[in-house]
């Protein structure tokens, strides 16, 4: 168990972020307002053969990530607060949670929402 732990430290995840909906724009606070999903998705080899499978994020490797610019998100209690990862085809585990709130950006928002950004 402590190699696979040791070889799953080394895993790439992918990390997505869907802005679903902007529900305010803050210009002199630089700060936006919205509702976001985020999605990650690495492969764990442990899980493989367990597709279509669930399991509570506790229960599995996850790696853990901080939105380093808001103390206002908070995660949504609906469809995604069952806080639990789904296994696809050749152990790709898939996690979703929604936010709600206030985070800050510095970025150029004048075309917006024809804007394109880089994170």
């Amino acid at each position: 168990m402590f190699l696979a732990l040791k070889e799953m430290a080394r895993a790439k995840v992918r990390f997505g972020l869907l802005v679903a909906d902007v529900t305010a724009i803050d210009d002199v606070g630089q700060a936006i307002e919205g509702d976001f999903i985020v999605k990650k998705t690495w492969r764990d080899s442990r899980l493989a053969g367990l597709d279509g499978c669930r399991f509570q994020r506790a229960q599995v490797w996850f790696p853990v990530t901080d939105v380093l610019n808001s103390s206002q998100l908070q995660r949504f209690r609906g469809v995604f607060a069952t806080d639990q990862v789904k296994v696809a085809a050749g152990g790709l585990v898939q996690y979703h949670q929604r936010f709600f709130g206030r985070i800050a950006t510095y970025h150029q928002l004048q075309a917006f929402p024809f804007d394109r950004q880089r994170l």
